[in-house]
């Protein structure tokens, strides 16, 4: 795992605990290709 999956997966975790996690998916994926644009 890279540093950023880690934190992503930890992030994901965070939000299902905290919305019970219906748009979370949703959310995870906007995030991961933010993510892809910055690298």
């Amino acid at each position: 795992m890279t540093i950023w999956e880690r934190r992503l997966w930890w992030f994901y975790r965070r939000i299902m605990q905290q919305t019970g996690g219906k748009e979370t998916k949703a959310r995870v994926e906007s995030r991961r290709k933010e993510s892809w644009k910055l690298n």
